[in-house]
Order: structure tokens, then sequence, then C-alpha cells
């Protein structure tokens, strides 16, 4: 009896051209859409997630539980108070580590009689060739010096600015961890750009050497540990690991928690998006709702020539099924084939923005570095759009089942 039905279903698929050809072709299309928009989607969010980490602020930081709470140059970290952490993120081995040491302080730069309020940053000139992209971003000069304690290194927005440039020497006023004050001349070796706003007007970058040396009076001491992945994919598996092995002085904070305007932004986003989609569900499930219900008032008289025939009325619920099935199934399969191949090949090649994209205005919530969008194929998000199609699909047969269980016979051929 299955098999009896299984092949009137596909006899109906099959004779009706013209309407299978026309819902075939939209289920398709709606489920390629949908699965080129999610990896569209979430390739952008992954791109800008690369973005903020590769500038400067790593996959996640590690600090005292107490920044930003209190005085800040008081809360530091020291290298004995993290060696459970250092030893985890030595022996990780899913993904590839770099990470190093970084030091914070407020300071006012003067030249020629104009001042600023920076942030001074003291960095392992050596580790941050991995761990940031600022030394890559140099437009004049050069990057830290190593052995140099007094060189800094500025973003372009800070040098015109001040109106400075490379061999320029800048006064730099600040305090000590006991609250002393410190003035130090600093030599500008080089003048980066990296496209984000605060990083290129905000913030000014020294050798560690000078924190250990002139405001933490040692090398064992430190603002935070900053972390950057290969695979960022395994950041918050590493993140939570980390969080459970430390002490209750240590807080392992994502780029999202110390950027939250950026993380709420991508939020809403991403909450606007999702409620397109749903409204583009709900669109394309009620086309084929009304596109079932149109063919099962058209086929009343073929039901009833059936049920006529000795087929029972229970089992016209299972041709409409079957049919659904093989349309939907096919047309949805054939359409996710062509999506994966539309994710990896972009995936590969990127999906190129427009220049205009890249320009980022003052004030912006999100700072846009990549000039491709590369779409995620391992985004478990790609297969909702096939699956909820699938279910609408099925689901649109049930205003005719309900239609067919109330016909007789008599009522289907005099229809």
């Amino acid at each position: 009896m299955w098999n009896i039905l299984f092949a009137i279903s596909l006899r109906n698929v099959i004779r009706r051209k013209l309407q299978t050809s026309l819902l075939g072709t939209m289920i398709l299309v709606t489920t390629f859409a949908i699965f080129a928009m999610v990896g569209i989607q979430t390739g952008a969010y992954r791109g800008l997630e690369q973005s903020y980490t590769s500038i400067f602020y790593g996959d996640f930081q590690i600090r005292n539980k107490d920044y930003k709470t209190v005085k800040d140059y008081d809360v530091t970290l020291n290298n004995g108070e993290i060696k459970n952490i250092t030893t985890l993120l030595d022996g990780y081995s899913k993904s590839k580590i770099v990470y190093g040491k970084r030091a914070i302080s407020f300071a006012v730069v003067s030249f020629n009689n104009r001042t600023f309020t920076t942030q001074l940053v003291g960095v392992e000139p050596v580790k941050e060739q991995n761990l940031s992209i600022i030394p890559s971003k140099m437009i004049m000069g050069n990057y830290l010096d190593e052995k140099n304690q007094y060189s800094m290194v500025i973003g372009k927005d800070f040098a015109e600015y001040l109106n400075v440039k490379v061999g320029d020497e800048l006064v730099i006023m600040t305090s000590d961890i006991d609250g002393a004050f410190i003035i130090e001349p600093f030599t500008i070796s080089g003048i980066f750009k990296t496209g984000d706003i605060a990083i290129d007007k905000m913030y000014a970058f020294v050798n560690f050497n000078f924190f250990s040396t002139s405001i933490f009076y040692s090398n064992d001491i430190f603002t935070n540990i900053t972390v950057k992945l290969d695979n960022s994919y395994y950041s918050s598996d590493l993140q939570l690991e980390l969080n459970k092995n430390g002490n209750a002085k240590i807080d392992v904070l994502s780029w999202t928690d110390i950027l939250p305007r950026v993380k709420q932004t991508m939020s809403f986003q991403a909450l606007i998006s999702g409620f397109y989609f749903i409204i583009f569900m709900f669109l394309v499930a009620f086309s084929v709702l009304n596109s079932m219900v149109l063919s099962t008032i058209k086929r009343i008289p073929e039901f009833g020539i059936l049920s006529a025939l000795g087929l029972e009325t229970r089992y016209f619920k299972y041709i409409l099924l079957f049919e659904n099935i093989i349309l939907c199934g096919t047309t949805i399969i054939l359409a996710s084939i062509l999506g994966l191949w539309f994710v990896y090949y972009f995936g590969q090649v990127g999906i190129p923005l427009p220049e205009s994209s890249n320009k980022v205005a003052d004030g912006a919530p999100l700072t846009i570095l990549f000039r491709r969008i590369y779409p995620d194929i391992y985004s478990p998000l790609l297969w909702y759009g096939p699956c909820i199609m699938f279910v609408s699909c099925l689901l649109s047969i049930l205003p005719s089942i309900f239609r067919l269980n109330k016909s007789n016979p008599v009522q289907a051929l005099t229809s």
C-alpha cells in the first residue's frame, strides 16, 4: 500500500509540471537566499570580531577583578598570581596562542605648548608583532625598539592633532604606582594608522621597560595579559577553562566584555536581521500554504474518484505528505548543495566591499577594517533556514488535510 501511495504521489508531482516548477523554484530560490544571507552575515560578524581582536584588544584579557573600579594604577597583577593561567596557555593544544604583558596608565602629552590626554600603553615589542596589527600598520617611521624605553609610537590622528612627525620629542607627564609625578621626554619613532578612531587618536605605545623601571618599579608587575588565538572558535572554550582554573582575584574578559558598546550594536543588528528573517520566512510559508490549498481544491474531484475506487479517505493525507516530501525535500536539498557551494567558494575568495564601507565616521560604534566578507561555512546557523523551510512545507498541508477529511466521494465527484 505504501509503495502505491508513494508512486501516486511521485506521479502527481511529475504530472503537474507548471505547479511543480513554480513552487519548486520559489522554494529553491528562497532556501538558497537564506543560506547565502546567513553565511554572509555570520562572515561579516566574524570579520568585525577579527577587526577588534587583531587591532589591540585580543580575544580576551586577563586582569585584576578590581580594575576600573578603584584607582587603576594600584590595580595590577604579578607573575605569581597568574602562574596557573600561563601554564594553561602554554599547554593549550587546540589552537596556537600568543599572549603578552601590557601596562596601562593615563598621561598628559605636551608638544610646543599643545597638550593632549592619552592612554599610555606599555607593550613587549617582540610579542606585539604577533599579538596586534599595529606594528604592521606603521605609515611613517618604525615600531618600538626593544632596547629603547623612551621611544614611542602614536596614531595618525594623534600626530595630526599635535602637529608632530617622526623624530619629534614629546614630554609625557604621568604618575607612578605610589602617586608621584613622572615627567619624561619621549621620541616619536613611528606613526601608525589602524582605521579605529579610538586607537588612532587616544593611544600612545611605549616599551614595557619604561613601566617596569619608572612606574611599577618591577618587571613582575603589569596591568593585564592580552591573549590572541589563531582560531577564535576556541576562545570561549579557553576563556571558560581559564576562569575555572584561575583564582578569585583574576578576571578573564572577552573582547566583547571590554567593548560592551560594540557588543550591543552587533546584538541589535543581529536582532534586526532576525526580525527580517522571520518576516521573510512567514511570507514564503504563506505562499507555499496558499499554493497547496488552491491545488487541493482543484484536485477534489480527483480525490473523489480515488475514493469511489475504494481508496480510504485517510490515505489522502499520506499522498499529500509524500508529494510535499518529494517536492520540498528535493528542492531544499538541491538549494542546500548550491548554498554550500556558494558559501564555500566565497569563503575562500571573499566578497569585496565597496570602498566607502571601510571609511569610519567619528563616533561610529563599529570599525570595519576588512575589505572582503568571507562567508562562514562552519556556522550551525546555516541549517536553520533549510530546516525551517522544510517544516513550513510539511505544515502547509494541514488545511488541505482538514478539508479532505470533511469531504465524501459524492461531494468530491460533483464539486
